[in-house]
């Protein structure tokens, strides 16, 4: 994901293509209007990237697509997003268009086919939601999670890893377009100001700290990362909600892949390690509704430490559990 400004001068584009291209050409196309235009570029640098210097004409928080080419051959694809705010990581695709909700009772599944911003056949769930909703460990939910994205099903989420949330948490902005950008996706839910207090949404990594925590990734993030440990049994108070989590799950790619890009199920969040295979993190294209403890096993040491490797965590602690 790329992010340009509706300035005319000229911006530049890093990108990662299938090989070097002594005259590359950009396709632009605008998702919103389903309008094609050709945009002269120019090649200021090959290593380590592939910068393209051009000139654009975008609308701000307008979604784009594009092509780079070399002739009729298609070396690189990716995504623009155009805004005038400069302070990316407070940066809100929707501002003013929520409000504040105190009684968080509301559930929403999406079903069956719908048209995305994204393209294909849409996004729908695969699994049984009165199994869902009698899960009783993050664990056990997300080995229930399935869902069907564009005719194809996946079925092999997990629980990230601590370093999981970590690359969430620094690439969330652009995840967060990304999801919000196909119709049927659902954005990561942050939390706001509830009665005066600051309420947040914590999510949990699959990576235990000791018997009684697990590692978290609060939102929205007040200081540093959001990255901290809580209870593996949460207790609600006035600055938290009860944890949740987010399934993820691995994939590869001929290609180079960036954060924000939907792929393989949902949308790209970063890089992440899984059985010693360098891939990317997938975030999953729906929430799962309800609020579960850590793990059905208490507070109890799992093993399921690996700050990298959330399917290995995720392995661990269903094992136990279903002993």
């Amino acid at each position: 994901m790329h992010i340009l400004t509706t300035s005319t001068n000229p911006q530049v584009i890093k990108i990662t293509p299938r090989y070097d291209v002594a005259s590359p050409t950009l396709v632009l196309t605008d998702k919103s209007r389903n309008t094609t235009s050709t945009i002269s570029v120019s090649k200021i640098a090959s290593t380590p990237f592939m910068q393209l210097s051009g000139s654009f004409q975008l609308v701000e928080n307008r979604m784009y697509s594009f092509e780079v080419k070399d002739g009729t051959d298609v070396v690189y694809k990716g995504l623009i997003f155009c805004t005038d705010q400069s302070d990316y990581s407070k940066y809100d695709t929707s501002e003013g268009e929520y409000t504040v909700e105190d009684s968080f009772n509301n559930e929403f599944h999406f079903i069956g086919e719908t048209a995305g911003g994204g393209g294909g056949t849409g996004v729908s769930i695969c699994y049984n939601t009165d199994e869902m909703d009698a899960a009783d460990s993050i664990f056990q939910a997300v080995d229930l999670y399935c869902v069907t994205v564009d005719g194809e099903t996946y079925d092999d989420w997990y629980v990230p890893s601590k370093d999981d949330l970590t690359q969430i948490s620094t690439n969330l902005t652009l995840i967060q377009i990304g999801l919000r950008a196909n119709t049927g996706y659902q954005d990561i839910e942050q939390g706001g100001v509830v009665n005066g207090f600051i309420k947040l949404k914590q999510y949990f990594a699959s990576t235990e700290a000791n018997a009684a925590e697990a590692w978290i990734l609060a939102l929205p993030k007040t200081s540093g990362s959001g990255i901290g440990t809580d209870l593996k049994q949460p207790i609600e108070t006035v600055l938290n909600y009860l944890t949740e989590f987010r399934p993820v799950r691995f994939a590869t790619s001929a290609g180079a892949l960036e954060a924000g890009e939907k792929y393989g199920g949902g949308i790209v969040g970063g890089t992440t390690t899984v059985d010693g295979v360098s891939g990317y993190l997938i975030v999953s294209p729906t929430r799962v509704s309800g609020t579960r403890d850590w793990s059905n096993l208490g507070n109890t040491v799992t093993g399921a430490t690996d700050n990298t490797d959330g399917k290995a965590n995720t392995d661990t602690v269903l094992a136990l559990e279903n002993a």
